[in-house]
């Protein structure tokens, strides 16, 4: 037996709440309300049997993946309170210190008040929403992990007719408080394995004459491999090259690397341009192929064991990916 209706306050009378759940929380998500037990006796036999009142379950999530929170009852109460009148309902949010939280409009909570004709369809039609990666539900999680969690609480007004009088009287029926226990977010983004290029032994006359000219091709490949389980994935990958050189000090003219096995080819110049590489959604390994294009450098001045080398800085940043040309 799972019951809202513990508190029923008419109109002009002060609201006092049920004494079973007057200062108690709820902090069990898998428990609609506050446990009341019974024991019932015939003769010399008696039973005990725990009930729950007040209809609200502990809500526990992590904070990026958006839910709805649920009420225990409605159809019991709806039936119980004999309204046929709509139903106003409101949810009330404390933190651990009992101040008053008022969701911002844009801080992805919807359905925090409004007007219901089914009671029973509350928790299908317009139930408590947090959105995926609300900011409401990153702040919860913060003063969750300070060990400072929300709670909140629903209250319901309807209008029910007196049999006796036939006279119309407001009702304030609320729920029990619960612990909104926001989790630290479980997705994460991450750049788990960039490509990385190694040329080899480099003949010197290509060096002086180029590679571009000649078409002489150097190429390897190695992997590039980005992970995104967040609830709203999305990313940016970006890249650049320094100046090649030697370790003595030499530079060459210009040095590109260009890709494939991306979505698309990219050609990244030793220039120290930041240049876009793509924008999607997933997580994925992609197999890279780097061929090495040098230009001409008739004046560089080679010595036997010149080693030449270059840093390609790869930056993952969280975005919505670009959609894709008509």
């Amino acid at each position: 037996m799972n019951k809202v209706n513990e508190a029923i306050d008419v109109e002009g009378e002060k609201y006092k709440p049920d004494s079973y759940y007057t200062g108690k929380l709820n902090k069990d998500p898998n428990t609609p309300g506050i446990p009341a037990k019974y024991k019932i006796a015939a003769g010399n036999v008696s039973k005990e049997k725990t009930v729950y009142v007040g209809g609200l379950a502990a809500y526990k999530k992590a904070a990026d993946l958006g839910g709805t929170w649920s009420v225990d009852g409605l159809s019991d109460l709806a039936k119980a309170s004999g309204s046929t009148s709509n139903w106003h309902y409101e949810w009330q949010f404390t933190d651990g210190e009992d101040k008053t939280i008022t969701p911002a409009t844009n801080s992805g909570v919807s359905n925090l008040k409004g007007d219901i004709t089914n009671l029973a369809n509350l928790n299908t039609e317009q139930p408590l929403t947090f959105s995926k990666d609300s900011t409401f539900m990153k702040d919860a999680a913060a003063a969750t992990t300070a060990g400072k969690s929300y709670r909140a609480q629903l209250t319901l007004t309807t209008n029910v007719t007196e049999e006796s009088s036939g006279s119309s009287k407001k009702v304030t029926i609320v729920s029990n408080e619960a612990e909104l226990q926001a989790q630290p977010a479980v997705g994460k983004l991450s750049l788990d394995q960039v490509p990385s290029f190694r040329f080899g032994n480099v003949l010197s006359k290509d060096i002086y004459v180029g590679t571009t000219a000649q078409d002489k091709q150097y190429q390897v490949s190695d992997g590039l491999k980005i992970t995104d389980t967040r609830a709203t994935p999305g990313w940016k990958l970006t890249a650049k090259m320094s100046k090649m050189a030697s370790t003595t000090g030499k530079q060459l003219s210009s040095t590109a690397i260009n890709m494939t096995g991306l979505p698309t080819n990219v050609g990244l110049s030793d220039n120290g341009t930041e240049i876009p590489i793509m924008t999607d959604k997933m997580s994925k390994t992609w197999q890279v192929a780097g061929k090495l294009a040098l230009s001409a450098n008739p004046s560089i001045q080679l010595a036997a064991g010149d080693t030449f080398s270059s840093n390609i800085t790869w930056t993952l940043n969280s975005a919505q990916p670009a959609a894709p040309a008509a």
